[in-house]
């Protein structure tokens, strides 16, 4: 059941070769051994769809994101132990910051997982993007924009978990930080202006853009801490979101700044989730 989740997402461009279509009612009784091959592919196009589905899992496919903080700028504040100056003015901010030490440490305290090894087999392995075992976690991708390189984070942040000791992509993962890394993130990049920021990472013009649009386009995400490690508040963001928005078919941003004065239901009442 597993391999044939993963390759639902682009298995239709295989449709040409689709031999059934699968049944999604309620009530359909999954057979005891998992249903692997749902659309009953031949076995070469099957093959081919399962990769194609590993693959995309793995890569943001929202190009267009208005939260793309430049990676180059950002892991230069994290990892040159000299800036010791910003590091006490951000932990006013940010919890725990002195924990952190390099990028990985972000990707760990995010809740994502190793890559694979080239040599695990089966339900353990992962086809690498361009072939390279990437040495950032699974979850982790980058998007260039405008002459620099922003972050964000796929489908596998919170869809892959550690079995055993190794990561398998497809299961949930049972301690995701993707909401409480919002509520931290916000924080921080709405304390520091651009020009700060700039100067204490030397960052480029292009990745001072960047960052500058990522902090405008913030204004307009609410976020709300989960109640406890392991849940979920990813669908009450999106609403609560949605509020700071114009009440139209395609919730456009307003010219104004959105004021969070106003009090929502969702933002003082449990609204997580377990994926």
């Amino acid at each position: 059941m597993l391999n044939g989740f993963l390759g639902l997402g682009i298995i239709m461009i295989f449709s040409s070769a689709l031999a059934a279509d699968p049944d999604w009612s309620e009530g359909h009784v999954v057979p005891l051994g998992g249903q692997a091959n749902p659309y009953q592919l031949d076995e070469p196009d099957w093959i081919s769809a399962r990769h194609a589905g590993r693959l995309h899992a793995q890569i943001y496919p929202v190009e267009i994101t208005g939260s793309l903080p430049p990676y180059r700028a950002i892991k230069s504040l994290i990892e040159d132990q000299n800036k010791n100056i910003f590091r006490r003015w951000i932990s006013r901010f940010i919890k725990d910051v002195s924990k952190i030490k390099s990028f990985d440490d972000v990707e760990r305290t995010l809740g994502l997982h190793p890559y694979p090894l080239e040599t695990d087999q089966g339900v353990y392995a992962v086809p690498y993007p361009n072939g390279v075992r990437p040495s950032s976690r699974l979850g982790m991708g980058l998007i260039e924009r405008h002459g620099a390189e922003g972050f964000t984070f796929s489908c596998a942040a919170c869809h892959s978990a550690n079995l055993f000791g190794k990561t398998v992509l497809g299961m949930t993962n049972r301690f995701p930080r993707a909401n409480e890394f919002f509520v931290q993130a916000k924080r921080g990049i709405r304390a520091m202006p651009a020009d700060l920021f700039q100067q204490f990472s030397q960052a480029t013009d292009a990745e001072t853009a960047l960052y500058e649009e990522t902090r405008d386009n913030i204004s307009f995400v609410k976020v709300k801490s989960p109640l406890a490690l392991g849940l979920d508040t990813s669908l009450a963001q999106v609403a609560l979101s949605l509020g700071l928005r114009q009440n139209t078919p395609w919730a456009e941003k307003s010219s104004v700044p959105p004021s969070e004065k106003s009090r929502d239901w969702l933002e003082s009442n449990p609204a997580d989730s377990k994926p």
